[in-house]
């Protein structure tokens, strides 16, 4: 053993001998984070883009953002019930029997071919919020489209049916034509309802009938059909202005005629429904309603897409204007917005340039005018707020997809006067 001061050799060092001591406390292991406790990470990828997500694995934020909205896309118009131009929420716009068709709110028809069921059909407005997200407080829309049983009906014969349905223009097909595509409806039923969402092109060669079910009690509740099939060849997808890509129909009801021989795949011919289907006219004063309505690309259905009553107006308005304020029903009487223009002595018939709001997808297939005064009849007349009077509409000069050049009257006077009018443009989508 070596004394204090003396230098020892490379080498010559000789340790304290003897037992080794006992090893010491290696600690507890510190456990993975999870819903109960603090913890550790797994491990991560190292990618920048990197998120922890609610289970404690790393994603990348792109994504997940891509699963959760694939290409934030949805090919329906006023899928909130909200735009209503023709403000048929306060004219009612009643069914009482037989067969029907029109429009009860922007871009959706109202479609009932039964012989002695009858319901109503009212868009509903509501302050404050209509119908939230399930599982959030965020409210989608202010809106509801209702049908109500108003005369039951037992079965359907072949040819009958009950849907709203949607026929939406080419370029809205583009981003979904190519690839899988995903459909989210949120309605609810005051009876359980096994019902049918139908995809047809605009020939009715080409059928996919997807089946639904919601349950009674009026809940609303968010359908999802995911990952749909492939577009088919056999028939042309419009894609261009203009014309209809294809219909999106929703089907509460239908005989055997429009039943399809296979669900969840194309088939040839025009389907609605599939064998199995409720007959939702046989429930005396059953409700069903509608709140919103998606139509997206890719297999996944992402979260419905918030869609502002501002945008929504101005995309409704390619397919139907009016020159009425929007809150004011086609027909009233009243100066407001309307068209006003001098007639010269010997030029008699008021043509005026009458531009639309914006340019409309085609030509409107209807040109409708209303006198604004009280001067006797009113659809289908100008005024002559010279005379007091109301001149009969015999045609429209100039039609086009960005405007009129005013109207034809039948007698209108050789007399200098002042021509009065509102108008409606309807391309029928």
């Amino acid at each position: 053993m070596a004394t204090p001061g003396q230098v020892i050799g490379v080498g010559k060092l000789i340790t304290p001998g003897g037992k080794q001591g006992p090893k010491g406390d290696a600690g507890t292991a510190v456990p993975l984070a999870d819903t109960t406790q603090n913890g550790l990470l797994r491990q991560i990828s190292g990618k920048t883009t990197d998120f922890v997500d609610g289970t404690n694995h790393c994603q990348d934020l792109v994504s997940a953002i891509q699963l959760i909205r694939s290409r934030g896309y949805n090919a329906i118009g006023n899928p909130t019930f909200e735009v209503d131009q023709r403000v048929s929420g306060a004219t009612g716009n009643f069914s009482v029997s037989g067969a029907m068709n029109y429009y009860q709110c922007d871009r959706w028809r109202v479609n009932k071919t039964t012989a002695t069921g009858a319901f109503t059909a009212q868009k509903q407005d509501f302050n404050g919020g209509a119908v939230k997200l399930p599982g959030t407080n965020f409210f989608i829309t202010n809106s509801i489209l209702t049908l109500n049983v108003t005369t039951a009906q037992a079965t359907l014969a072949a040819g009958e049916l009950v849907e709203i349905y949607q026929p939406v223009e080419g370029p809205m097909l583009r981003e979904l034509v190519g690839d899988t595509h995903s459909i989210s409806l949120l309605v609810s039923s005051s009876v359980a309802l096994n019902f049918t969402v139908a995809v047809t092109d605009s020939t009715s060669v080409k059928s996919l009938v997807l089946p639904c079910s919601v349950p009674g009690g009026n809940i609303y509740t968010l359908i999802t059909l995911p990952n749909l099939p492939v577009w088919p060849g056999g028939v042309t997808w419009n894609t261009s202005a203009g014309t209809i890509g294809y219909y999106l129909q929703i089907c509460l009801g239908a005989g055997s005629t429009y039943t399809t021989p296979v669900a969840n795949t194309w088939q040839t011919g025009n389907f609605l429904t599939v064998a199995g289907a409720s007959n939702w006219l046989a429930n005396a004063g059953a409700t069903f309603s509608f709140a919103f309505v998606q139509h997206e690309p890719g297999p996944t259905c992402g979260q419905l897409i918030d869609k502002p009553f501002a945008q929504n107006l101005d995309e409704c308005q390619r397919y139907f204007q009016k020159s009425y304020d929007y809150a004011t029903p086609v027909g009233t009487v009243t100066d407001a917005s309307s068209v006003i223009c001098g007639v010269g002595a010997g030029l008699q018939t008021p043509y005026f340039w009458t531009p639309y709001r914006k340019s409309l997808a085609r030509v409107p297939t209807a040109v409708s005018g209303w006198s604004p005064r009280n001067y006797g009849t009113i659809p289908n007349t100008v005024a002559n707020a010279s005379s007091a009077t109301n001149l009969s509409i015999t045609g429209v000069q100039g039609n086009g997809t960005n405007g009129f050049g005013g109207f034809l009257v039948s007698g209108p006077p050789t007399t200098a006067w002042i021509a009065m009018w509102h108008w409606q443009a309807d391309t029928g989508w």
